[in-house]
């Protein structure tokens, strides 16, 4: 293992046979970067069979979900327009992250996941997407706007989420235009988060050059944490339209929760290519979890009245009954959160605007968003400080990798099969 000799700069690597050698950090790195660019150089040459296999499987899943998106924005089904616009932008990650990696081999004969720099401008897109899902699905549906009135434009886009996701977004779009480092490991937005070198002299093994910077793992933990906040809202529509098919959409979405646990797992690796399967098995739960995604869609957009002819069919949508769009069933109109309205209140910016219950909305959901960010930025700090702490990151087991990950997606069923409900939506950040 690796420790801390007491010549400064340097680690010491005791072999099992109790000899030691010198070794400084300078030329740790330096074999870690070349080893890397020759595995790069390979890649250019010729994929590996699995490599082929993983990239066949995402590229086959953007097709499943184009189904999904065609279902979600059926209009019987009644999404707003900022989530279905949330869903659809997931579209430009995958556009991005395509240049991105041809850039990363072509450029520095490396793959996308060690060009911090660009992996990180690339997964701040995923971020964005999620950012403007949980947004959308906080807002009242079109079948509620018809109760409470229709949604405001200029009050979605100033919503706390809406201004997080554009500062996000312009990160990753400034980091493009304007950082085009000659290393390949320089870090995602400057290294904005990282410690410094005085911290590297703290910690007990080097860190290898290709570790993700703070920056990138916040919005690979942001994009996380929103996915499962976004299952927990999608779960509640269930309760705020009386049709059950929502909660079939909210399973649907667990092989994706494991997709991104997968690529968690891999990072914290410091994306060893002895684990390279988890790659395959991120792209197998997301082909998995796009086609189920697309089925539930396709369930509830049916049982809302989609693909029925109203003239010879009786009209059995959910959006027609009274307990669904913002009424508790007695006529009494209620918020998105269950809490009586006024009978003159509205979202629209018309008279009778409950401009206080605005106020609060917008309050609330700021404090929601500092939860966000506090709780992303601790994780983030952990664990790419943490990491050095510990031998078994640096000698990676493939056993404990998917034992993590399977770890995970159990406590992600296990949470949807003994829920609360009467827990709060935004739960999973407590």
């Amino acid at each position: 293992h690796l420790h801390r000799s007491q010549q400064p700069g340097e680690i010491r690597r005791l072999s099992s046979e109790g000899s030691s050698v010198e070794i400084s950090k300078d030329r740790w790195r330096n074999r870690r970067s070349l080893s890397s660019s020759r595995r790069g150089r390979l890649r250019v040459h010729a994929l590996t069979l699995q490599e082929s296999v993983t990239a066949d499987l995402f590229a086959t899943s953007l097709f499943p979900y184009l189904g999904f998106l065609y279902y979600i924005s059926r209009k019987e089904v009644g999404m707003n327009f900022v989530t279905n616009f949330g869903f659809q932008f997931l579209v430009a990650f995958v556009v991005a992250s395509i240049p991105a990696s041809l850039y990363a081999i072509s450029h520095y004969q490396s793959t996308l996941s060690d060009v911090d720099w660009l992996h990180g401008s690339a997964e701040g897109l995923l971020t964005v997407t999620n950012l403007l899902i949980v947004l959308g699905l906080r807002l009242p549906s079109t079948q509620e706007q018809k109760i409470q009135g229709e949604l405001n434009v200029l009050s979605a886009v100033t919503r706390p989420f809406s201004v997080l996701a554009v500062g996000v977004f312009m990160a990753s779009v400034v980091t493009l235009i304007f950082q085009h480092p000659v290393g390949d490991h320089e870090p995602y937005l400057w290294g904005v988060g990282n410690l410094g070198t005085w911290v590297n002299a703290l910690e007990p093994r080097a860190e290898p050059d290709n570790a993700l910077s703070v920056a990138t793992w916040m919005v690979h933990w942001s994009s996380l944490i929103e996915w499962v906040v976004a299952m927990r809202l999608i779960w509640g529509l269930a309760d705020r339209t009386g049709n059950e098919e929502w909660k079939q959409l909210t399973w649907a979405m667990v092989p994706l929760h494991t997709s991104a646990v997968c690529a968690v797992t891999y990072h914290v690796f410091f994306n060893d290519k002895s684990l390279a399967l988890l790659q395959t098995i991120q792209a197998s739960t997301t082909l998995f979890g796009n086609g189920l995604m697309m089925y539930a869609s396709y369930k509830i957009a049916k049982s809302f009245g989609w693909g029925t002819n109203p003239e010879t069919e009786p009209n059995q949508s959910h959006s027609s009954t009274e307990a669904q769009a913002g009424s508790d069933g007695q006529g009494t109109r209620v918020s998105i959160t269950g809490e009586p309205l006024a009978a003159d209140s509205g979202l629209d910016g018309s008279k009778g605007l409950d401009v206080a219950g605005l106020r609060a909305e917008w309050w609330e959901e700021m404090q929601l968003v500092g939860r966000l960010v506090g709780v992303v930025a601790a994780l983030s700090y952990v664990t790419k400080y943490g990491a050095t702490a510990s031998d078994m990151f640096y000698h990676p087991d493939l056993r404990v990798a998917i034992g993590i990950v399977g770890a995970a997606t159990a406590a992600n069923i296990l949470q949807w099969m003994f829920l609360d409900e009467n827990d709060s939506e935004d739960a999973p950040l407590f």
